[in-house]
């Protein structure tokens, strides 16, 4: 049933921003659709059902029209702004600041700025654009991309001065935390291995080069530089072991709070968040000690998406990223699993499972690299392959020195061993990178949500049917029980 609510709540949404419908239209659309959903089951229950699924595609859009639009002043300009936030590398600060009127900028500074300062800004105000991606010749839609992370305009060679230092808030105090974090890979780690570290275990992607993001890129293992779902269970792994002697309900709110901790530090990014929430609702189910449903858990962590930042699930390519490889883990892989997979516990087991798992998430997110980049690297199982064996061993190598970074012949010892680790890593990528890049042709966007509405379709058509009739099943006990219920 919550599959229907988040349907229907997208497909208000999409109607509003991509159709550009207006809430009149969208509004007798939505009262359409719930009279088919009456003349589908033909009972009088359904009306409620109808009416629920109806105002809910109805909200989707009105979610989007009640979305603050700022007017932005462009072209040389000179303002105060509050920081918002603060992500560092190679030497420079991307930051985000909020004006006076509520309008976001974003721009890149060599000031040392932090999260609640007070700064002047003097520079070219300029509305973010689409361009074309030279290796690709594609169009980017870098309009998009900012406006699903709320950023109205961009700032060309800023000139800023702090006017009044911040106080303790958390944002602060977490990204003086990160800072510190990462000035300890930067201190026992050669550059670039520290940048990749910081990547995977605090999910900070200020330090990478572009020309190591393109190496990431084209092998088809980007995703292992953000937080994720899988970084999130390797850490809460760790902690585990660390408090594996306190009582369950102790080491799960130790967890807990480990996971909004690294979330933040992370800059509680898109993917970062999407697991968080993930992992939250997981220790939430063991708290409850009710039985833990990872399809549920994604769909609410969609919800409380959309409620918040309903842009970024129209736009935002990590969160769609992020949220199709979570969907197809949790309801496609177990099936193929259980195709290919050896079910003897072991090495075997474990390699087998690496395999398949290598080869089925590229195949499932081919559609969606046609529709967004294009760019398609035919080594990606091969890399996928060598990354499920080095990032779970560098994660734990990298937190560890973390922890007993204090100690610093320790601390030395381990940076030694990550930089060896990191490297052959590097270097197998830069082979695998010498297989040919597919340079696939464009996929519309909706052709893209068809062909996976399709295979979800094919794939669980038995659970789709037996789903409808025990709804109608339900439907029609309601109704025999209306007369008993009114004598």
């Amino acid at each position: 049933m919550l599959v229907l609510f988040c349907l229907s709540l997208l497909v208000g949404a999409t109607l509003y921003v991509v159709a550009q419908w207006s809430l009149g239209v969208i509004a007798c659309s939505a009262l359409l659709y719930s009279i088919g959903i009456v003349a589908f089951f033909r009972k009088p229950p359904a009306i409620i059902l109808a009416i629920a699924l109806g105002l809910t595609m109805f909200l989707g859009a009105l979610r989007l029209w009640v979305s603050p639009v700022h007017e932005v002043a462009l072209g040389n300009r000179a303002f105060t702004a509050h920081v918002l936030s603060v992500s560092s590398g190679g030497g420079n600060a991307t930051v985000t600041a909020r004006d006076e009127s509520g309008a976001k900028y974003r721009f890149v500074t060599e000031a040392q700025v932090l999260p609640g300062d007070v700064v002047s800004i003097r520079g070219k105000v300029e509305a973010p654009k689409d361009f074309v991606n030279n290796t690709t010749g594609r169009i980017v839609s870098y309009e998009s991309y900012m406006k699903a992370r709320g950023i109205d305009a961009t700032i060309s060679f800023p000139q800023v001065e702090i006017l009044e230092k911040g106080h303790g808030s958390i944002s602060r105090i977490l990204t003086i935390v990160q800072q510190h974090l990462t000035h300890v890979y930067a201190t026992y780690l050669a550059y670039p291995f520290d940048a990749v570290v910081s990547g995977m275990v605090l999910g900070v992607q200020g330090g990478i080069s572009d020309a190591l993001k393109q190496l990431f890129l084209n092998t088809g293992t980007l995703h292992v530089l953000v937080l994720s779902g899988y970084n999130i269970t390797l850490i809460a792994g760790v902690i585990g072991v660390l408090f594996r002697k306190a009582r369950p309900q102790i080491k799960t709110i130790v967890i807990f709070l480990g996971i909004i901790f690294l979330v933040g530090v992370s800059g509680a990014g898109v993917a970062s968040l999407r697991a968080g929430l993930m992992g939250s609702i997981t220790l939430v189910a063991l708290l409850a000690r009710r039985e833990y449903n990872p399809f549920r858990a994604l769909l609410i962590a969609f919800l409380i998406f959309f409620s918040f930042s309903p842009l970024s699930v129209l736009y935002d390519p990590g969160f769609q990223l992020s949220f199709l490889a979570t969907l197809a883990i949790v309801t496609l892989y177990p099936k193929i699993e259980a195709k290919f997979v050896s079910q003897k516990e072991g090495v075997l087991r474990a390699m087998q499972s690496i395999v398949v798992l290598s080869i089925f998430m590229p195949l499932f997110m081919l559609p969606y690299s046609m529709y967004f980049s294009g760019i398609i690297g035919l080594s990606s199982p091969i890399a996928n392959i060598f990354a499920a064996l080095f990032v779970p061993v560098i994660t734990i190598v990298g937190m560890i020195l973390l922890l007993l970074s204090w100690i610093s012949p320790i601390a030395s010892l381990l940076g030694f061993v990550l930089n060896v680790i990191v490297s052959i890593f590097l270097w197998i990528l830069n082979v695998c990178v010498h297989i040919p890049v597919w340079n696939a042709p464009p996929l519309p966007g909706l052709l893209t949500t068809g062909i996976y509405l399709i295979l979800f379709v094919i794939v669980f058509r038995n659970e789709a049917t037996t789903f409808l009739q025990g709804l109608r099943n339900a439907l029609v006990r309601q109704t025999n029980q209306l007369p008993r219920e009114n004598q």
